[in-house]
């Protein structure tokens, strides 16, 4: 497996696209523009690859100076259960870290909590529901030490 930078007019990220309308909005009837929101142009995306074909996404978005967020994580459904979510977050901790970074958030699925909370993310605030899909999301935030 191999972790990469990928950039927008790459074939991997059109199929990245592809992925994260298939898991997050294709069920509720939503376009697929939809998988593009404000933060979009602005983020650093990572594929992970085996044999050149997407097999994870991740993306890292530098918020303010030091502060970070992971957003749209998504494992192709014949890969999942096998460690690639967990190896693709790791990176992007990583990439944040190496960038300075003081502290990085996400907007966990409800049902994904557990698996942040085991790289030390904790929830902050209340549940919310997405107006878009009624799938609901905790915020969550990793600090980490000097």
């Amino acid at each position: 497996m191999k972790i990469q930078e990928i950039c927008s007019t790459s074939s991997l990220y059109r199929a990245a696209l592809k992925l994260r309308h298939r898991l997050f909005f294709a069920d509720f009837g939503l376009p697929i523009e939809i998988t593009c929101d404000q933060l979009e142009e602005k983020s650093t995306h990572f594929a992970m690859t085996e044999y050149g074909e997407l097999v994870a996404y991740s993306r890292l978005t530098e918020l303010r100076e030091n502060e970070f967020k992971i957003s749209q994580i998504a494992v192709e459904p014949e890969h999942q259960g096998k460690g690639h979510g967990r190896e693709i977050i790791t990176h992007v901790i990583e990439i944040a870290k190496s960038s300075s970074g003081k502290q990085i958030e996400l907007n966990s699925q409800t049902s994904a909590s557990d698996l942040y909370r085991k790289f030390g993310f904790q929830e902050v605030g209340e549940v919310k529901i997405v107006e878009l899909t009624g799938i609901p999301h905790i915020r969550m935030m990793l600090k980490f030490c000097d």
